[in-house]
């Protein structure tokens, strides 16, 4: 039995979206796109007995000195990646476990608050592709284009493992994303979601759905004896 409310979204697309366009194959980009490649893969060297001062300062060469408006993160875990590093900006109170991946662009902010906790195999994408006639006909006359849209991690929301977290989303404070969910509307403040695409969770009906079940081994191990 389901234990979500039935629907096509959370909730409604923002009215005015902020979605900008850019060419990945620009000069200046495929520098800044190296440059931060470069400098995840030394930050993913470090030794697990790395100081926290050593590991926020490798971790601020992730991030494009515009990005850096506080102290480095340093309770990030080792198999960290990061396209260029322009315009994410993680509060360093943020814990993010082994193997995430913050496919971002220059043209739009992906937001990480305070306290958020990221679990491992997470992906966390503000890309996204032109429509596909354009893109098509952009490929034709040479030219690859892609799309910005921000993200924003509202403070103390939870993210489980292999969750992936869609361009333009916006998560509210204390939330909960669950395990393998795959966001791609907001999620309201202190709401649970699950599934994919991700469905807010009746908590009543959840209760009652874990009581069944619960009920249902009973009764089958009580059939066995």
């Amino acid at each position: 039995m389901s234990s979500m409310i039935a629907g096509p979204k959370l909730l409604p697309r923002r009215p005015s979206r902020v979605v900008v366009a850019f060419n990945p194959n620009d000069d200046e980009l495929r520098e800044l796109h190296t440059r931060c490649i470069k400098a995840c893969a030394e930050y993913n060297s470090l030794s697990g007995s790395a100081s926290s001062l050593e590991r926020g300062n490798k971790f601020k060469n992730i991030l494009s000195q515009s990005a850096v408006h506080h102290a480095a993160p340093t309770k990030v875990q080792a198999g960290f990646h990061m396209d260029y590093g322009l315009r994410v900006f993680i509060h360093e109170t943020a814990y993010i476990e082994r193997r995430c991946t913050i496919v971002d662009t220059p043209v739009a902010d992906v937001k990480i608050g305070k306290f958020v906790s990221i679990g491992p195999n997470v992906t966390i994408a503000s890309a996204a592709p032109p429509p596909t006639k354009m893109n098509i006909e952009n490929l034709a006359r040479g030219c690859r284009e892609l799309l910005g849209e921000p993200v924003t991690i509202g403070d103390g929301v939870w993210i489980g493992a292999s969750a992936i977290i869609g361009p333009g989303v916006t998560i509210g404070e204390g939330a909960v994303v669950s395990a393998g969910a795959v966001v791609l509307d907001n999620v309201p403040a202190y709401a649970e979601v699950r599934g994919n695409p991700a469905r807010i969770v009746d908590k009543d009906e959840a209760r009652q759905t874990a009581e069944k079940e619960v009920g249902s081994d009973h009764d089958n191990y009580r059939s066995l004896i």
